[in-house]
């Protein structure tokens, strides 16, 4: 697979088995080089949602449902979904930890920054 990646043969990844691989392989694929974040995350995200004709996701813009995941990648050898909002709601949080880093407000509405990350 990061052969096919690295050759511009692949566009998307998928799994239907053990689903924090495809977080885990963006990470791995970035930090080999292969692919930028952006890229990336859009074989995880965007490519699989059109090929499938879900156009209303996989993308973060105006008009969307607003399906988020929260990485906590201050680990980028295993990165940790901390978070999953779908349609706007909250729906998962793993232990408090958006309240304890100060990334939900008070009314438990996400406080959204998004971080640029290089190829």
């Amino acid at each position: 697979m990061a052969t096919a990646v690295g050759e511009g043969l692949c566009t998307i990844l998928t799994s239907d088995y053990y689903y924090p691989s495809l977080v885990q392989a963006v990470f791995r694929l970035v930090a080999r080089g292969l692919c930028s974040f952006a890229d990336g995350w859009a074989m995880v995200s965007g490519t699989p949602a059109a090929a499938a004709g879900l156009h209303d996701r996989g993308a973060i813009t105006v008009g969307r449902r607003a399906d988020l995941v929260v990485v906590d990648d201050r680990d980028p050898e295993l990165p940790q979904v901390v978070a999953t909002m779908v349609g706007g709601r909250m729906v998962y949080e793993a232990g408090g930890a958006l309240r304890r880093t100060g990334a939900l407000n008070r009314h438990g509405r996400a406080r959204l920054r998004a971080r640029q990350r290089g190829s």
